[in-house]
């Protein structure tokens, strides 16, 4: 993360406990120190460190982590039930737009084979009786 600023935790705890100067970046890792940040000699004693608070701050992040995670699986099911649904909508629309069609193709053919039998009874009347159907129209 460029451009943030370390964090730098005081050195000592509310209850007065001593802590130490650890400097932590901003997704809360433990930053290097430097000589520059604090003189330190081999006699002094090596401090401890605060396990518990570590183990404090990483149970939140997980806890963050796994929140959010179960907020994008919320997610995730929800477009997949929409899209469960537009699969199922859009296939039974093609199928009912594919019968429609198919009985539309049933009905024209139909009309045509009235029409000549139609056209055929006129010109059998036409032959038999020398009548002018299309007079009586």
């Amino acid at each position: 993360m460029g451009g943030m600023s370390p964090v730098l935790y005081p050195s000592s705890r509310t209850d007065g406990s001593p802590r130490n100067d650890h400097q932590f970046d901003a997704d809360g890792g433990i930053r290097a120190q430097t000589a520059t940040t604090r003189e330190t000699n081999p006699k002094d004693p090596i401090e401890g460190f605060d396990w518990a608070e570590l183990e404090q701050r990483y149970l939140a992040r997980i806890h963050d982590c796994e929140q959010a995670e179960k907020d994008i699986y919320d997610d995730f099911q929800q477009w997949y039930q929409m899209f469960e649904i537009w699969t199922t909508t859009s296939s039974v629309l093609k199928t009912r737009i594919s019968h429609v069609e198919g009985a539309e193709g049933q009905l024209e053919e139909k009309r045509q084979h009235y029409i000549n039998v139609v056209k055929a009874f006129e010109s059998a009347l036409a032959l038999l009786g020398g009548l002018d159907l299309s007079r009586n129209r």
